[in-house]
């Protein structure tokens, strides 16, 4: 029931018969082949055993265009040409990197052997070096399309964009009968945004923008034992500035008790998330600016508001569009109290 922008995005695909059938004439696999979703929340991710080789079929959503994918396989193999481990295509029998099944790009990638997620303090801290030297990659960049540059769907929004955004969150939230406790979201939702507003207005235009992941986080960045196996989901990839990448890493570190030991609202906490952050500052090839840092901790209390202002604003199903905001107070509570101690923590992360 994740559908938005009026049946733009589509629903996740299922695995048919017909698939099946299509992969068997188009990728050669066999007809006996079994196929077992690996989950995930945007494309189905299906992963089949056929002629002595494992692969991973990703189905995307509709929207997914084939310039968007074309970049998108483009740029896993500039990634792997600098030894940041990406997902590598495997062409159809005529050669080609994807093919089209009920208005869905269908791409086959290899299976990279992994047995867990970047879930824990140590492989955070392992793969964040990793991480700066990706976004250094992704900033020598250019020529993509507009599709890639600016997506449809990403779990972040413009800073130019915030206060128009709320406000439709807001609006949509006040238009459905909304329960105190959604009436208390939409009030801390509003200040938080003219807080970071404020904050921000005359910082965030001094910084230039990149192509960036869009969703280093969790799930994404497989391992195999304590080495990173392969980063993956590029379906949040968009121009913006680097340091709304590293925020948003920074936003769930913060908001997860168990890659942090301090208390979410305390100074300790603003100290862990620098040490952080300077481990994905030692793979940048061009260090973080003064300026970036002292932006850092607005970065990081805006990514609360993406909820607010990007999945309520869009998604079609009106329950499905509650229950996110039902799991937003206490985000939006710990991001205003960065905002409320804003100059010790700009002070923490500029040392």
């Amino acid at each position: 029931m994740d559908n938005a922008c009026g049946g733009l995005r589509g629903n996740r695909a299922e695995h048919t018969n017909e698939l099946a059938n299509l992969l068997n004439a188009e990728y050669g696999f066999a007809k006996s082949a079994k196929y077992i979703d690996l989950e995930g929340s945007s494309s189905l991710n299906l992963y089949v055993e056929s002629n002595q080789t494992r692969y991973v079929v990703r189905v995307y959503r509709p929207y997914v265009t084939s310039n968007r994918l074309d970049d998108i396989i483009c740029i896993r193999k500039k990634l792997n040409e600098n030894d940041i481990p990406c997902s590598k295509t495997h062409q159809n029998i005529k050669n080609q990197n994807y093919i089209i099944w009920n208005d869905r790009l269908v791409e086959i990638e290899y299976f990279i052997k992994n047995d867990g997620v970047m879930d824990t303090l140590e492989k955070l801290q392992s793969a964040l070096p990793l991480f700066g030297k990706m976004t250094s990659v992704l900033g020598d960049i250019e020529n993509i399309s507009t599709d890639s540059e600016n997506p449809h769907f990403a779990n972040q929004i413009h800073f130019e964009q915030i206060t128009k955004m709320i406000e439709k969150g807001c609006a949509r939230i006040l238009s459905w009968n909304p329960t105190d406790s959604e009436l208390e979201i939409v009030d801390i939702s509003k200040k938080l945004e003219e807080m970071v507003t404020q904050a921000g207005g005359k910082i965030f235009s001094k910084l230039p923008q990149q192509l960036a992941h869009g969703d280093f986080w969790d799930n994404n960045v497989l391992f195999n034992g304590n080495k990173i196996a392969l980063i993956v989901d590029f379906d949040f990839m968009g121009k913006r500035r680097r340091i709304e990448d590293i925020a948003l890493t920074l936003y769930y570190s913060h908001i997860s008790d168990n890659l942090c030991k301090s208390d979410t609202m305390s100074t300790e906490r603003a100290f862990e998330l620098k040490q952080l952050l300077n481990l994905y500052e030692s793979g940048l090839n061009t260090r973080l600016t003064e300026t970036e840092r002292i932006a850092l901790p607005i970065a990081i209390a805006l990514q609360a508001l993406w909820g607010i202002g990007g999945w309520v604003v869009k998604l079609d199903d009106e329950n499905t569009a509650r229950n996110h905001v039902s799991g937003m107070a206490w985000e939006l509570e710990q991001c205003k109290y960065i905002m409320d101690n804003l100059d010790e923590w700009q002070e923490i992360f500029y040392k």
